[in-house]
């Protein structure tokens, strides 16, 4: 049948499980009918498996974590990606590999937006290149936040809780890059209250003790 070369290909040739075929075609059927010679072994082999040294493991973990990958094309868009965060922003090609798949929705955003995001740290925020670099590589997530509401929010609020100067901000960002992806009201605020009310208790604890000694 016509859905036999696709099988063959992913199951026989590439070891992909059935058990993990199943959820990724029931995900996304277009799979099933994008050619294998002109699709599928260019994007899996050539490109995941060959430049970026994919194992079988991570092939299954990138299509079971975003089965969609497969349909945004090579040449014009993964490739150009690639050697953007490659070239220009100095990753090793296994670098790329580990933020493709901690972040395998990174395909979903255009070069303008990465390219955005890149001078927003850089300029705006004055991350040096090994700051900027750290943090796309350990919250690539960072690409989904708005850069102009949800991030100046973010950065106005550990600027000003923890009265930080600029280059003491730089480094909070740099080293929890993380934070930048999280929600002031939702995340943060009652994280800070949180630690407050536990700080408050262990002093007042202290306060009585040293009372008692006394």
């Amino acid at each position: 049948t016509g859905l036999e070369p696709r099988l063959i290909f992913l199951h026989n040739e590439m070891n992909i499980p059935l058990d993990t075929l199943r959820p990724v075609f029931q995900k996304n059927p277009r799979i099933l009918l994008y050619s294998v010679e002109k699709n599928l072994r260019p994007k899996i082999s050539s490109f995941f498996v060959d430049q970026l040294q994919m194992s079988r493991e991570h092939i299954c973990r990138l299509l079971s974590s975003y089965p969609p990958i497969l349909d945004y094309n090579l040449e014009s868009h993964i490739m150009p990606m690639k050697e953007y965060f490659v070239s220009e922003l100095e990753y090793s090609p296994t670098e790329f590999r580990s933020i493709l798949l901690k972040h395998p929705r990174l395909v979903t955003h255009s070069m303008y937006k990465i390219k955005h995001l890149v001078g927003v740290l850089h300029y705006e925020l004055g991350l040096d290149a090994r700051q900027a670099k750290r943090v796309l590589f350990q919250a690539p997530q960072t690409l989904n936040i708005d850069t102009e509401t949800n991030l100046k929010c973010t950065v106005e609020f550990l600027r000003s809780t923890f009265d930080l100067d600029e280059v003491e901000l730089r480094k909070v960002l740099a080293g929890m890059p993380t934070l930048m992806i999280c929600s002031v009201e939702k995340n943060l605020l009652p994280k800070i209250e949180y630690l407050r009310q536990e700080f408050s208790k262990k002093y007042d604890c202290d306060d009585v003790k040293s009372s008692n000694n006394g």
